[in-house]
């Protein structure tokens, strides 16, 4: 049957700066074309038949199975050792057939596609790999008619186990799959330089990971939903850095800044910005602790001046 879903692109990252360190501003889903494994490799040999074990009785107490053949036995009274029964390669029919949805070239054992083939799909998708009991099952790739390709493994006619899915514009994964989206761990780069590695979950950003933007900034931390949440250190290629926790790809909550200038601030913040108790230290020296209000000393506090 023909797939129906591709992975989606986790969105390009934009540009960073101190005021607004956030991962993505919106999450756009990737154009869908049309679906696609764990080292599930179709044997082509299924197990044979076990070797007889030896008979020691005398013959004439030994009674063949009445759904088998009368035995033979050798002189000395033990049965013949039947020989081992294979399925050969040879039993798989090499053939063409149409279907309604595309044709297939390849193997196929009790009348289904069972082995390796090749299935040109009538919308242009072509999938090369193993097949078992008509599904794509094992090592294959598949090529959608836009440019998107993934090759890697496949269960029950989905992607899942490890596999590289290359984006017809550029962008890249390589990692695990679970059901034909991005799951466990795995990295993602962008046609634009910037990269994540790290843990996936329902085709997103989702755990531990590590980011890489082309403008030389690191994000290491936790993500959700393809947003910076939880706790994690930023550093800017500026000279800023930000440690402490994120809600939503924003800085809020408990969390220490460090400015390029040499100053710093340490304390509470709601959305990208100072609120609640905190301490500013200015690079001269001078400290501020106290109240903060949409980024600025709003209420009680102290202040203590470097030269007294």
């Amino acid at each position: 049957r023909a797939v129906s879903h591709v992975p989606l692109s986790p969105p390009p990252q934009g540009p960073i700066n101190s005021s607004q360190p956030h991962l993505v501003q919106a999450y756009q889903p990737a154009d869908l074309v049309s679906r696609q494994p764990r080292d599930v490799e179709m044997s082509l040999s299924p197990k044979a038949v076990g070797r007889q074990d030896i008979l020691r009785s005398p013959v004439s107490e030994i009674v063949a199975p009445s759904q088998s053949a009368p035995l033979s036995f050798t002189k000395s009274g033990t049965p013949m050792e039947p020989p081992q029964s294979l399925i050969s390669r040879s039993l798989y029919d090499l053939r063409a057939q149409a279907y309604p949805g595309g044709k297939y070239v390849g193997e196929y054992f009790s009348s289904e596609r069972s082995g390796f083939g090749k299935f040109e799909y009538n919308d242009g998708n072509v999938y090369i790999g193993m097949w078992v009991k008509d599904q794509k099952h094992g090592f294959g790739r598949l090529q959608w008619s836009n440019g998107n390709v993934f090759s890697g493994e496949w269960r029950g006619d989905e992607m899942s186990g490890y596999g590289v899915f290359q984006y017809a514009n550029k962008n890249e994964y390589k990692g695990e799959f679970q059901k034909s989206i991005k799951a466990g761990k795995g990295r993602f780069v962008w046609s634009n330089g910037d990269s994540y590695d790290g843990e996936w979950k329902n085709d997103m950003m989702d755990g531990r990971g590590l980011i890489t933007y082309n403008n030389g900034n690191v994000f290491e931390g936790q993500s959700k939903s393809n947003l910076k949440h939880g706790l994690g250190k930023m550093k800017w290629s500026t000279g800023e850095m930000y440690e402490g926790e994120w809600r939503n790809g924003l800085l809020h909550g408990q969390g220490s800044f460090m400015y390029a200038n040499g100053g710093s601030y340490v304390g509470e913040w709601v959305e990208d910005m100072r609120s609640g108790s905190g301490t500013m230290t200015h690079p001269n020296g001078d400290i501020y602790t106290g109240a903060w209000k949409n980024d600025m000393r709003e209420g009680s506090g102290t202040c203590r001046h470097a030269n007294g």
